[in-house]
Formats: C-alpha cells, structure tokens, sequence
C-alpha cells in the first residue's frame, strides 16, 4: 500500500467545535494505492468535514444509503458531515484513488453551486487537470508555503468546479462545444474580434466545406458564426460604453466596424437602444 498525504494542523476535535466558524478550509488531502491486502474503513459517525474520493484506477466498495454500490475508474464519491463512512478496497484490482476533507459554511453551498451535493456518487472520468489539482493541494499542505491555505482553498474550489462541470457534461454531452477546430475558432475570435471573419476563412482553417462549418458551428454553439462574433463585439463595446472614456467611433473601430453608425445600428438592435443611452445608464431602467 502507498500513501501520500498532506494536513493543515487542524485535528477531528478542532473542525468539531469550530468547523463552521471559517468560510471554507481544506484540512487534508491525499494518495492512497493497494496492491495487494483488502482494506475497508468504518467511521460509523463519519467526520465532522466533507470527503471527496475520486477514483483514479479499479474499483471501490461503498455502503451508500445502506447499499453496497461500486465506485469505478473515473468516478467520485462524496460523504457529508457526520454521516456514516463504509468502504473498502480490494487489493487484487490495484485501486488508485485521491481523497480530500474540507469544512466551512460555505463548503455545502458550494457543492450545491456546482451540482454536486444531492447524490454521492458521481461519473467525472478520468482527466490530468484533476491530478494536477490534487497533487497541488497535497504539495501546498505538506510544505506550509506563505498562503498556502489561500493556495490550497482556492485550488479545492477549483476542484470541485472542475468536477461538477465534468459531472454535468455526462448527463448533458450537448451542453458543451467538443470539437477542437470549433473550440479553436471561438477562441480566436474572442482573442481578435477585429479581424474580418469571413465563413470562407473559418471553413478554409477547419477544412470543410463553408455549408458544413455553419452547420457544425450552430451545432455546436447554438448560433451561427456571425451571430457568435457579434455577441462577442457588443459585449466588448458594452464594458468600453461604461467603462472607459473612449467616444463611441473609437469604440465602433476597436471592436472591428468601420462605420459608426453602421455599429449603432447593429447595437440597438441587439440592445434595444443606441450605444449613447447604454452609455447613460438607461439600460437598468427597462
């Protein structure tokens, strides 16, 4: 058995009597591989904290609402506080697994903000950006750098985005744009919106046809191209509009249109009034 693990000094009698006193506080993370014994844990009042086990490699065993239910490769467990924890892992699959405890107020509403706070079990699969994250919260809490709670907080909470993000696209694959030229394409466009796009270019850097990028694109994001790069423009325009002193033809030009009043219109018709009254506030009183 191998095991690797990372603590913030705080011990079980501590988060007991002031687990609710912080926001959010990671109190310990880590590694643990079995290679050849069983071994099952039993906390029959469970912890005062929240526990997420994300299963790396082979299986476990958890007892989950009176059930044994397996928890495969890519897929993670959560434990609330002071529930019952019972669980166990065959040696002869070589289960891989990290595991993390954090407390504070603010810990349920955050897996509730992220979707992950009516079950226990979740799919996530198996992704490099969440080893990298576990690995660095265990690196932080072992070396007790300047921040390092900051460091380590900021980076659970990133976690757990992270997974209910993952979470979501299993029951919901559509939500989300998967294919690499289209990602590609939305975020140059993002980077230079300036640039003249045309169907022709994008189909021409994708290679297919221009029929077969629009389609794709509105498959993917719901909007057409010229759709997606003008959202993209009038939501720069806005934040110039309120928050710089730049007139609106510099605006119009920076954004990527020539004509101003070509921009107004475009504007108004998106916004439902003219670039001048956005810029006077006149948009919080509809």
């Amino acid at each position: 058995m191998i095991t690797l693990s990372g603590f913030n000094g705080s011990n079980i009698a501590d988060l007991s009597s002031s687990g609710n006193d912080h926001y959010f506080t990671v109190n310990s993370c880590g590694y643990e591989k079995f290679m050849t014994k069983n071994v099952k844990k039993l906390r029959e009042h469970g912890r005062p904290d929240f526990q997420v086990i994300y299963m790396l490699k082979g299986t476990g065993h958890f007892w989950i609402d009176g059930r044994q239910t397996e928890a495969a490769e890519g897929q993670i467990v959560v434990f609330h506080p002071d529930e019952r924890q019972e669980y166990a892992y065959s040696g002869k699959n070589s289960p891989e697994l990290y595991w993390i405890h954090f407390s504070g107020y603010g810990a349920l509403p955050l897996l509730e903000t992220v979707g992950l706070s009516k079950k226990r079990l979740y799919r996530v699969g198996v992704d490099p950006q969440v080893i990298e994250l576990y690995k660095k919260i265990m690196v932080e809490l072992q070396i007790k750098a300047p921040l390092y709670q900051s460091a380590v907080d900021s980076y659970t909470m990133l976690l757990m985005s992270l997974f209910g993000r993952k979470a979501s696209l299993v029951q919901k694959p559509e939500a989300y744009v998967k294919d690499p030229s289209i990602l590609q394409i939305m975020t140059e466009m993002h980077a230079d919106c300036t640039k003249k796009w045309t169907v022709a270019d994008i189909a021409k850097q994708c290679g297919l046809s221009p029929n077969r990028v629009m389609h794709k694109f509105k498959e993917q994001t719901g909007r057409s191209v010229l759709c997606y790069l003008t959202q993209i423009r009038m939501d720069k325009a806005k934040d110039m509009l309120l928050n710089t002193s730049l007139s609106i033809k510099e605006i119009s030009h920076l954004i990527g249109y020539d004509n101003q009043l070509y921009f107004s219109r475009v504007f108004h018709k998106m916004e439902s009034m003219s670039p001048r009254d956005y810029r006077a506030g006149k948009f919080r009183h509809r």
